[in-house]
């Protein structure tokens, strides 16, 4: 299976995030922050035109 990268954002202050525009599909979700591991979510399932809710990770401060 080829893994390509298909969109990208940034959280906002609060930690939410928004990725619109994704065609209807099975997906990893990687989360990424400096100092910190990163961390993939696979087989996040979406659909299109409807919002896919409780995709992330909790992170501690980094110290």
């Amino acid at each position: 299976m080829e893994v390509s990268e298909v969109t990208s954002t940034a959280t906002a202050e609060d930690g939410i995030f928004l990725l619109g525009g994704l065609p209807t599909g099975e997906y990893s979700v990687e989360f990424s922050l400096a100092g910190h591991d990163d961390v993939s979510i696979a087989d996040v399932t979406v659909t299109a035109g409807k919002t896919t809710l409780g995709v992330g990770v909790v992170r501690a401060s980094a110290s």
